[in-house]
């Protein structure tokens, strides 16, 4: 919506879009920023803030997803209703030992990233090579004007 100097979220958060279209897709954003009417941030209880990683919540909630567009009001303009959401669970590996469930959950977050990016440089790519693909189409197919009238 703009930019502003002011913020009233830290880096590493996730967020779930709450109104519109796009009522229910999951967001990261690793860097300070403000937070409006228009989505919620997901901050797990104080109880397990010190036992679950942000952005292995976030990889959660994306699998999810779907799930999470699903719990839209009906009406004119989709909405989620924070409360639906708040009642969520998610997995903690080990939960009974927060060294080992951190542990374990940087390992699957460092695979996921690898994947999200090994993602990004295949549509890069494919991007380029379709590109590449109507390029030569069009100068193969671009025949010089023949008067075919002689």
């Amino acid at each position: 919506m703009g930019y502003i100097d002011r913020y009233n979220r830290d880096e590493n958060t996730v967020t779930i879009s709450r109104v519109g279209a796009n009522a229910g897709f999951v967001s990261f954003i690793s860097s300070k920023f403000y937070l409006n009417d228009k989505c919620f941030s997901v901050i797990p209880f104080t109880d397990v803030q010190d036992k679950i990683s942000n952005k292995y919540l976030f990889y959660y909630l994306k699998s999810i997803e779907a799930n999470i567009i699903n719990l839209q009001s009906e009406g004119g303009v989709p909405t989620i209703n924070t409360s639906k959401v708040s009642n969520l669970q998610f997995p903690i590996p080990c939960p009974d030992n927060s060294e080992k469930s951190l542990s374990i959950q940087a390992e699957i977050v460092q695979i996921l990233d690898s994947f999200n990016e090994l993602s990004t440089e295949l549509s890069t790519e494919l991007s380029a090579r379709e590109k590449q693909y109507e390029f030569y189409r069009k100068e193969l197919l671009a025949f010089p004007n023949n008067d075919l009238e002689e």
